[in-house]
C-alpha cells in the first residue's frame, strides 16, 4: 500500500511540473506578442507629389518639353488671285444718337481686316466714284463695269451698356451680308458678337476706346464669315474695253494677275432661274469667244492683254482662269 500511494504522489507531482512549465511558456509567448505588435514599424517611402499650386497650371518640371500652345489663325483663302469687294458704310441710323457714325468707323475697321488676310481686295464706294445708293442697286454693273466680285452691307444691330460697382460694360452686335454681283445672289450671312469692360474711372475716354475694341473683335467673325462666303465664289473679273487691238481687264497686279499669265474670255449668258419659285440661281457662261496674255498692268488695279487665239472680244464679257 505504501508503494502504491508513492506512485501516485510521484505522478501529481509529475503533471503539475508539466502544467506550471505550459504556462510558463504561455505567458512568454504572450509577452512576446505584445512586443512585437507595439514595435514601431519602418516607414515605407510615399509615392505622392505634393504641388505648390494646382498641377494644370503649374509649370512642366525641369527636362520636360512644355508642348507649344494651339492658336487659331485667321481664315486665309487658298487661291493666287483676290476677290475685288465694294463695302458700304453699316447702318446705324436706328441706334442711339451718341453712337452715329459707328457704322462707318465699322466699314473701316472690316476693310482693314480684309486687307490683312492677302486674299482680297476691300473697297469702298467712293473708291471707284460710285454713290452707295447705285452700288447696292445695280449689282450687275458693278461686276461689268468695275469687276467688283461681292458687295458687303451689313448693320449694327444693337449696343447695350451696363455697369457694376467698379466696371462698365459694353456689347456690340454686328450682321453682314456678302451678295455676289454677278449672279446678284446672297453669299453668305454672317454675325458677330463681343463684349468687353473698362473701369469706370477712365470715363469718355475708357468707353470710347472699349467700343472701338468691342467692334474689332467683333468684325473678326465677320471677316471670317465674308471670307468663308468667298470660298464658294469662283475667281473671274470682266474685261474693261477692247481698243486698238488690244484687251484691258478690270484686275491687275493687285489682284494677283502675272505678266505673261493666260486666260480665256467668254460671253456672257443668260441668268437662270428657278423653275418653280423664280429665284436668281446665277448666271450661266456663254461659248468661249478668245484666249489672251498678260503684256502689262495700268491704273489701280487694271490689266492689259494681247490676243493669242479667237476673235469678238467685247467690253463686259467674262475672264477667267485658263483651265
Amino acid at each position: 500500500m505504501r508503494g502504491k500511494w508513492a506512485l501516485l504522489i510521484l505522478l501529481s507531482l509529475g503533471l503539475f511540473s508539466c502544467a506550471l512549465f505550459k504556462k510558463e511558456k504561455t505567458e512568454e509567448r504572450k509577452a512576446e506578442l505584445q512586443w512585437e505588435m507595439s514595435r514601431p514599424r519602418p516607414e515605407s517611402p510615399r509615392s505622392a507629389t505634393t504641388y505648390t499650386t494646382r498641377p494644370y497650371v503649374a509649370t512642366p518640371p525641369t527636362g520636360v518639353e512644355k508642348k507649344e500652345e494651339i492658336t487659331v489663325k485667321p481664315t486665309v483663302l487658298p487661291g493666287p488671285l483676290k476677290y475685288k469687294l465694294l463695302i458700304l458704310s453699316f447702318e446705324d441710323s436706328h441706334l442711339e444718337p451718341k453712337f452715329r457714325g459707328v457704322g462707318q468707323r465699322a466699314q473701316e475697321l472690316l476693310q482693314k481686316a480684309l486687307q490683312e488676310t492677302q486674299s482680297c481686295l476691300p473697297l469702298k464706294p467712293e473708291e471707284l466714284n460710285v454713290s452707295p445708293q447705285l452700288a447696292s442697286q445695280n449689282l450687275w454693273d458693278l461686276w461689268r463695269l468695275y469687276g467688283v466680285q461681292g458687295l458687303i452691307r451689313g448693320s449694327i444691330k444693337e449696343i447695350l451698356r451696363g455697369e457694376d460697382a467698379q466696371q462698365m460694360y459694353l456689347l456690340v452686335r454686328i450682321e453682314a451680308e456678302l451678295i455676289d454681283t454677278e449672279s446678284t445672289r446672297p453669299l453668305k450671312l454672317a454675325f458677330g458678337q463681343s463684349t468687353v469692360s473698362f473701369p469706370i474711372f477712365q470715363g469718355k475716354e475708357g468707353s470710347e476706346k472699349a467700343l472701338e475694341k468691342a467692334l474689332d473683335e467683333a468684325l473678326k467673325h465677320i471677316r471670317d464669315g465674308i471670307l468663308l462666303g468667298l470660298s464658294k465664289l469662283e475667281w473671274r473679273t470682266s474685261v474693261l474695253m477692247v481698243k486698238g487691238g488690244e484687251i484691258y481687264l478690270n484686275a491687275g497686279k493687285n489682284s494677283g494677275l502675272r505678266i505673261g499669265q493666260e486666260l480665256e474670255v467668254y460671253s456672257v449668258g443668260p441668268q437662270i432661274h428657278h423653275p418653280v419659285t423664280g429665284e436668281i440661281l446665277g448666271r450661266s457662261l456663254g461659248p468661249k469667244k478668245a484666249s489672251i496674255k498678260i503684256t502689262g498692268f495700268l491704273g489701280i488695279d487694271n490689266a492689259q492683254a494681247s490676243l493669242i487665239e479667237g476673235s469678238g472680244v467685247r467690253e463686259g464679257e467674262v475672264v477667267k482662269l485658263k483651265e
